[in-house]
C-alpha cells in the first residue's frame, strides 16, 4: 500500500515536471507553482493582457524566445523588464553622457549644419537659430554622472532640432529580426512635447541628414514624449521587427517646439533588442572612450628631424582603428612648432601622415601638434 502510495506522489510530481517544461517550450499557459515559482509562459499579446501581475513573476515569452520579470525599476514604476542581463546589449554608444572629446559646452549653428557635442550624438537644426549643448551634473539618481543639455538660445518654434545617434551596419546586425525597446530618462524646462523615432535604412551606414529619410527607410518607432520638469523613464517598444536587409539603423530623442531659453537634459539612453527594457547598462568609462574613438579622436605628435630635400613630415597614429578611411581632418592646436603648414600625403584607417609644402633644407620641429580626426557616419 505504501509503495502505490509512493508511485502516485511520483507520477504526480513528474507530471507537473512535464507540463511545466511543456510551457516553458511555449506550449503557454500558467506553469503550476506547486514549487513556489510562479512562472508563467505564453505569447507577447498575452503578457500584455495580464491583470495587475505581481511583482517578481517571472515570465517565458515563447513567440519572441525571451525570459521577462514584473518588478520595480529605478523610476519607482512597475514594469515588464528583461530578467537577462546580455552583455553588450546597448546598440548605442555614450548613452551615458559621459564622453564629451570636442569640449563639455558647445554652440550649433544653423543654416541646416548639423553639430557633434557629446560624443555619437549628431545634433540636427534645420532652422537659422543658435542653441547650446552641455555637459551637466543633473541627473535623475546618483548612479548616473552626467545629463546632456540641449539649450534654445535664439530660436522660434519648428520642432526640428534634436540630437540623433546612427548605428553602422556592423554593430546592428545582430538585430536583424527582432523587436527593440528604447529608453531614456528626460526633463525639461517646462513642459512640453516632441516626437522621437527609431528607424532604419538599406544603404550602409547612410546618414541622410537630420529628420530625412532612409532609402527602403522602416520606422520601428514613432513616439511623442511627453517632458516635464521632473525626471522620467521613458520606455518604447517598436512596433515592428528590424528588417532583415537593414544596413543602418537610427534613434532620434524627442524634437520639441523651442523657443528662446527652453532646454531638456536626457541621459540614460539604451536600445536593445527584445520586448521590454533592462537596467541601464553601464561600461567603464575606458570602454566607451574607445568605442566613441572609432568615429572621433584628437591625435598629437610630436617631432624634430633634418630634411635635406625640402619636404617635411610627421605621422598620426591613431589609438583606435577608424570606421572608415575617408575622414575629415582639422587642426586643433600647432603647439609648440617651426611655423610649417602641413598636408595629408596618406590616410588610412590607422594613421594619418601630413607634409610640409618644400621648404628650405634644414631642420625643423613640431611639439603637440594636435588634430582632429572624424569618421562620423
Amino acid at each position: 500500500m505504501v509503495g502505490v502510495i509512493f508511485f502516485l506522489f511520483f507520477s504526480f510530481l513528474f507530471l507537473c515536471f512535464c507540463y511545466s517544461f511543456y510551457s516553458l517550450l511555449g506550449g503557454g499557459g500558467v506553469v503550476p507553482n506547486f514549487f513556489g515559482l510562479g512562472v508563467t509562459a505564453g505569447s507577447w499579446a498575452e503578457r500584455l493582457a495580464m491583470v495587475s501581475p505581481s511583482v517578481g513573476l517571472l515570465f517565458y515569452q515563447s513567440d519572441t524566445d525571451e525570459f521577462l520579470k514584473f518588478c520595480v525599476d529605478d523610476d519607482g514604476v512597475s514594469r515588464w523588464m528583461q530578467a537577462e542581463l546580455r552583455p553588450a546589449r546597448n546598440l548605442l554608444i555614450n548613452g551615458s553622457m559621459g564622453v564629451w572629446q570636442r569640449g563639455n559646452s558647445i554652440n550649433a549653428g544653423g543654416g541646416g549644419a548639423s553639430t557633434y557635442a557629446q560624443d555619437r550624438w549628431c545634433f540636427g537644426n534645420n532652422g537659422g537659430w543658435v542653441f547650446n549643448m552641455s555637459r551637466v551634473t543633473n541627473v535623475p539618481s546618483s548612479r548616473f554622472l552626467y545629463s546632456g543639455r540641449i539649450t534654445a538660445t535664439n530660436a522660434v518654434a519648428n520642432g526640428l532640432n534634436g540630437w540623433e545617434q546612427f548605428v553602422e551596419q556592423r554593430n546592428m546586425l545582430f538585430a536583424r529580426g527582432k523587436y527593440v525597446t528604447l529608453s531614456f530618462w528626460i526633463r525639461g524646462s517646462k513642459a512640453f512635447s516632441g516626437p522621437c523615432y527609431v528607424d532604419t535604412g538599406t544603404t550602409v551606414d547612410q546618414n541622410p541628414g537630420n529628420g530625412n529619410g532612409f532609402t527602403g527607410g522602416v520606422t520601428l518607432v514613432n513616439q511623442t514624449v511627453n517632458i516635464t520638469t521632473s525626471w522620467q523613464k521613458v520606455v518604447f517598444t517598436s512596433s515592428v521587427v528590424v528588417p532583415t536587409n537593414a544596413n543602418v539603423l537610427r534613434v532620434g530623442l524627442p524634437k520639441p517646439s523651442f523657443v528662446q531659453n527652453d532646454f531638456y537634459e536626457v541621459t540614460g539612453v539604451q536600445l536593445e533588442v527584445g520586448t521590454a527594457p533592462s537596467e541601464f547598462e553601464f561600461l567603464p568609462y575606458e570602454r566607451e572612450l574607445m568605442s566613441c574613438m572609432r568615429y572621433y579622436e584628437r591625435v598629437s605628435a610630436s617631432s624634430r628631424h633634418y630634411t635635406s630635400d625640402g619636404y617635411w613630415g610627421i605621422n598620426f597614429p591613431f589609438k583606435v582603428e577608424k570606421r572608415t578611411g575617408s575622414y575629415s581632418w582639422a587642426v586643433v592646436s600647432t603647439g609648440n612648432s617651426s611655423g610649417l603648414t602641413l598636408g595629408p600625403v596618406f590616410n588610412t584607417v590607422y594613421a594619418m601622415g601630413l607634409q610640409s609644402n618644400p621648404v628650405a633644407a634644414g631642420t625643423y620641429y613640431m611639439y603637440g601638434y594636435t588634430v582632429e580626426i572624424s569618421a562620423e557616419l
